[in-house]
């Protein structure tokens, strides 16, 4: 669905994008960043065809499974206290919010709610400073760029981020890939940091998981790391500072007065 809407918004399609991306109903937290920046930049087609595969998901789970909608409707207020039991293996996400569980939650559960405010507030004012420099229609590389970043720190805002949802991270890998002879020309690490991300996806939950293994073996704080969530934003990171960065070099300030011009 993410590939589908990218490709549906590159080539201008707007309302089969939106469509495409209301699908995501059934996970809708995968969706907020891109519903933002499709709100910021008032894509409305696209908003509209979101709006209405989310009503048609909704109309098809009622006549269709109506008691697992109605299920969901009564646990879904309790889903962001899931990471907080337990038992649950809350180690296994990848989110500011899990990350902010596993970090704080121990000590005080007002520093897990604290930390992912500040997170999550933090990357989405980055976003929009992002895309208040990216026009929708121009240049191709950079809203390719700036999309890849969207999705990148999309999954970060998601609260339940699973050690399987990261492979939606393929999505912005293959865009990177594609513009990567640019992006080596301005930032010849780019591609190390692109395999450091892949590393740490693969073994970050494991680490969590053995720190909190050890904590409590040694009657220590049981407050775990989950250091891939901090490698996945400074991934974004690069990318976004190389986009802007380009952007100011392709568009500099002009000082002398319009007269002058005449």
């Amino acid at each position: 669905m993410y590939s589908l809407c990218f490709t549906a918004l590159r080539k201008g399609q707007d309302y089969r994008a939106g469509f495409y991306i209301g699908l995501l109903a059934f996970k809708p937290q995968l969706a907020i960043a891109i519903a933002l920046v499709l709100l910021f930049k008032w894509r409305w087609q696209a908003l509209i065809g979101g709006g209405a595969s989310l009503l048609l998901s909704l109309v098809l789970g009622f006549i269709l499974v109506p008691e697992a909608m109605r299920a969901y409707f009564e646990i879904s207020s309790n889903l962001l206290n899931f990471l907080r039991q337990p038992e649950y293996p809350t180690w296994g996400i990848h989110s500011f919010y899990g990350f902010s569980v596993l970090l704080f939650d121990e000590l005080n559960p007002i520093l897990t709610n604290i930390s992912t405010y500040i997170l999550s507030g933090g990357t989405i004012l980055l976003l929009w400073q992002l895309w208040k420099n990216i026009s929708w229609v121009g240049d191709q590389r950079a809203w390719d760029l700036a999309i890849a970043i969207t999705f990148i720190w999309g999954l970060l805002i998601s609260p339940h981020l699973f050690y399987y949802d990261l492979m939606l991270l393929l999505l912005p890998a293959a865009i990177v890939i594609h513009h990567l002879p640019w992006l080596a020309s301005q930032d010849k690490r780019l591609l190390l940091w692109t395999l450091i991300v892949w590393i740490a996806c693969f073994v970050g939950n494991v680490s969590s998981f053995a720190q909190s293994i050890l904590a409590n073996n040694f009657d220590l704080s049981v407050s775990s790391l989950q250091f891939s969530t901090l490698i996945i934003f400074f991934w974004g990171y690069r990318l976004l500072s190389i986009t802007l960065k380009s952007r100011q070099h392709d568009h500099p300030k002009k000082y002398f007065p319009v007269q002058a011009v005449s």
